[in-house]
């Protein structure tokens, strides 16, 4: 089963394309053109019975200038070593433009061990993926490099957010997000805190509060209750102002709509984030579920659905 440090990654990868292309050019020194990139089925399969699937592969331009095909790697595999030959050769000729393998390996070790060359006895035709470890991910945390590149920010928050001062890096992160969508943003702080640790997070947090962000709550239970306090403000304004009481009832049942909102949002969010549109049932279950205890059920579901059938199933009971 995918990890969800895998899975965190695999999804910063599709959501922020461009970070890897500044990756690419910082770890083999070469400068990419900075074209429109698009994420496309990574089946690299060809002829024949065995299926070769990528985590990700990224494709610049149109028509393509360069594809990258990445696989996240977070322990030795020998199997790998013949079939990342395969992913570039397939790849090359379905695009017909130039190709990296590019590996992101969060330990230091697995790096080492994916940077060795693959022999295929092809004479001067040595083949070695591009290896990006902890030590070619930057650690950022200057919050105006992390607004300039909010992907790469990221991925620097998942490698470096446990380790010591781990709390900055990931502080970095959460700035660059303030231009990135709040739907999306929403969904990166919900990688955020289901990786860092609870000091680290905490510390997000007060950052967050502190910054007043509005999408400052990552998980749908808060999200409830700040609708709710929202919502109860409202009330006693509106209250306050016309002398009714119903001013304030209004404001909570605004609030609580405003929570299970954002908790279907989410849901929907995450299920496209991981397997495409949900289905139309699944949609429309989720639409018209008012149970918060429920929404947030299947939003766990969801998120630990190790594909799209059990993703599906998270809704049946």
């Amino acid at each position: 089963m995918l990890s969800l440090e895998h899975e965190a990654i695999r999804e910063v990868v599709r959501w922020f394309p461009e970070a890897m292309r500044e990756l690419i050019e910082a770890v083999v020194g070469v400068e990419l053109a900075v074209l429109p990139a698009r994420t496309e089925d990574a089946d690299l399969s060809t002829m024949g019975p065995v299926e070769l699937r990528a985590d990700r592969l990224l494709v610049y331009g149109t028509p393509p200038q360069y594809g990258l095909v990445v696989e996240i790697q977070r322990s030795p595999d020998e199997g790998k070593r013949h079939t990342w030959p395969l992913y570039c050769a397939s790849a090359h000729a379905q695009l017909r433009c130039a190709v990296w393998v590019v590996v992101i390996a969060p330990d230091r070790k697995v790096a080492a061990w994916a940077a060795r060359p693959i022999e295929t006895f092809q004479p001067g035709t040595g083949f070695a993926p591009v290896v990006v470890g902890p030590d070619e991910i930057p650690r950022i945390t200057d919050p105006d490099r992390a607004s300039a590149s909010p992907g790469l920010a990221m991925l620097s928050a998942i490698v470096h957010g446990h380790e010591p001062g781990g709390d900055e890096v990931a502080v970095a992160a959460v700035d660059g997000l303030a231009s990135v969508e709040p739907e999306r943003a929403t969904l990166c702080l919900q990688i955020l805190q289901a990786l860092l640790d609870d000091v680290v997070f905490a510390a997000l947090e007060a950052h967050m509060e502190l910054r007043n962000f509005p999408y400052r709550i990552p998980f749908a239970r808060k999200a409830y209750e700040q609708g709710r306090e929202e919502g109860r403000e409202q009330g006693r304004e509106q209250g306050r102002e016309e002398g009714r009481e119903e001013g304030r009832e209004q404001g909570r049942e605004e609030g609580r709509e405003q929570g299970l909102r954002a908790t279907r949002n989410a849901i929907l969010r995450l299920f496209e984030a991981r397997f495409g549109v949900a289905p139309a049932a699944v949609r429309a279950r989720i639409v018209s579920c008012s149970e918060f205890e429920v929404l947030e059920r299947w939003l766990e579901r969801v998120a630990g659905a190790a594909d799209e059938p059990a993703a599906r199933a998270a809704f049946e009971g």
